[in-house]
This record gives structure tokens, C-alpha cells and sequence, in this order.
């Protein structure tokens, strides 16, 4: 395909739609669409951003999707980093809940790591979560979220 360059150590492309798989779920660990993608082999080491600043990452999983689409891949650690877009305002950052019965649960986070071995994904520089007429500050402005929690 034209879409993807394979050179001796490394893939690019310029769009395509990501999918990874987790050995501890039969559901796929995380879903984007429209990505650009550069995979350096060598390293074991890929970026990706989506190609739309407000395309959502999913994470099915883990039932949360974020709007963090600017993120890197460590194929040995099997982690995902996320980071805040440029040009995305702090209130854009987070991750919502896809569960219906929670009412989009919203955890704003300028940063996290999802750990693909375990599937736990650790939102980072979380200011609060809103929960009705409640804030609820986290240690270390972090929050854990535990696979099938």
C-alpha cells in the first residue's frame, strides 16, 4: 500500500487506524482512528498522533476513551504514553468513561500511562474529579484505574 512506508528499521505512515491487542483481554487494548504513525524498530519505539486534534482514543478494555491522541508506544515495556495535544486548552484534556450507567464519568489529565501487561491505565496530573456536586483531589494529583475495576 502506498498509505505505509516500510524502510529497513522502521514503518511510518501518514493515516491509518491502530489497533492493540492485550494477551490478558479479549477485547482490543486500545483503538484510534485516522493516525499518523513512525515505528523505529531498532528502538522498539513508536509515536502516533491522530490527524484530527479532537479525535478520541479508545480504550476498550478499560471501557474509557481520551482525548489525549497524541501518545507513544514502548513495544518491550508494552506502555502507552499519553500526552495533551498542543494547541488543546487543559479543560479538553481527559478521559471519559464509555459506560452509559456511569453518565460519562470525566477525569481531566494533561498526561497518563496505560500499561498494556496489566492493563491499568494511570491518568497523571489530574487537578480533581467532579462527581455531582463534589470534587474529589487524588494523592500525588494521579489516579489509578485497575483493569475490569
Amino acid at each position: 500500500s502506498k498509505a505505509i512506508s516500510f524502510g529497513a528499521s522502521n514503518i511510518s505512515s501518514k493515516s491509518g487506524d491502530l489497533k492493540l491487542k492485550s494477551e490478558t483481554s479479549t477485547k482490543n487494548a486500545l483503538v484510534a482512528g485516522d493516525v499518523n504513525a513512525a515505528i523505529d524498530l531498532n528502538k522498539d519505539f513508536a509515536n502516533f498522533s491522530t490527524n484530527d486534534m479532537y479525535e478520541h482514543v479508545s480504550m476498550p478494555s478499560q471501557n474509557f476513551s481520551t482525548s489525549l491522541n497524541n501518545f507513544t508506544y514502548d513495544l518491550k515495556k508494552r506502555e502507552v504514553n499519553f500526552i495533551k495535544p498542543k494547541g488543546l486548552d487543559d479543560d479538553s484534556a481527559y478521559f471519559v468513561l464509555d459506560n452509559p450507567a456511569m453518565q460519562g464519568l470525566k477525569i481531566n489529565s494533561k498526561k497518563a500511562t496505560f500499561d498494556l501487561n496489566k492493563l491499568d491505565l494511570t491518568a497523571q496530573e489530574v487537578p480533581n474529579i467532579l462527581v455531582a456536586d463534589s470534587r474529589i483531589f487524588t494523592p500525588h494529583n494521579e489516579i489509578l484505574i485497575q483493569n475490569e475495576a
